[in-house]
């Protein structure tokens, strides 16, 4: 029962501080505004599985693998936890350089360093680890629906980025996208040159 009710609080606090934590990025770089590409395959899924099974959930619809052990629930709370550090991490790093969609803003720098010296898409990364730690903790079906859902977006959005990104640095991201792995971190960081 304790760690139901530890489930719900985690699960309820999860999604909103991610929001929250976006914001307070974004108000602590006061970003500007920035040239937005508009990449409406990958936000349409997105917004309709966000709100399909936000409107699910909320009406009470709960689908629990009670199958799942729950020592593999608990192996979704660190899943979760360095999956929010991960997203911080990464937006902190792309500071004036984050922006919600895909677009560039006048100034913008490639960013090479910290998360993203592991790995060319660390917040999407953090983003999909803490939604499979949060569908472990809940082992609520539909939550493994919404992940799924996640990294299908995901696959359609990232390459559309990252041709935006090519179009913006030239060679400096064909160096970048040569060397550094997209979505699984490399162990070590690359040697510059």
């Amino acid at each position: 029962m304790v760690f139901e009710k530890f489930v719900q609080i985690t699960f309820v606090w999860y999604w909103p501080g991610l929001v929250v934590m976006q914001q307070v990025v974004a108000h602590r770089f006061r970003l500007k505004p920035a040239t937005i590409y508009r990449d409406r395959r990958a936000s349409w899924v997105l917004r309709i599985s966000g709100v399909g099974l936000a409107a699910l959930y909320a009406s009470g619809v709960h689908v629990t693998a009670q199958s799942i052990p729950v020592a593999v629930r608990i192996v979704g709370f660190p899943l979760m936890v360095g999956g929010f550090w991960l997203t911080y991490r990464s937006q902190s790093e792309l500071g004036r350089n984050w922006i919600p969609r895909i677009g560039v803003r006048q100034g913008h720098k490639l960013v090479t360093t910290g998360p993203y010296a592991y790995m060319r898409n660390p917040l999407y990364a953090g983003i999909g680890l803490g939604a499979i730690g949060s569908a472990l903790i809940t082992a609520d079906l539909l939550a493994s629906v919404g992940v799924l859902l996640f990294w299908s977006s995901m696959l359609v959005r990232i390459p559309y980025e990252e041709a935006v990104m090519q179009q913006r640095f030239k060679r400096r991201y064909e160096e970048y996208y040569s060397v550094t792995p997209g979505l699984i971190p490399r162990l070590f960081r690359r040697r510059s040159s």
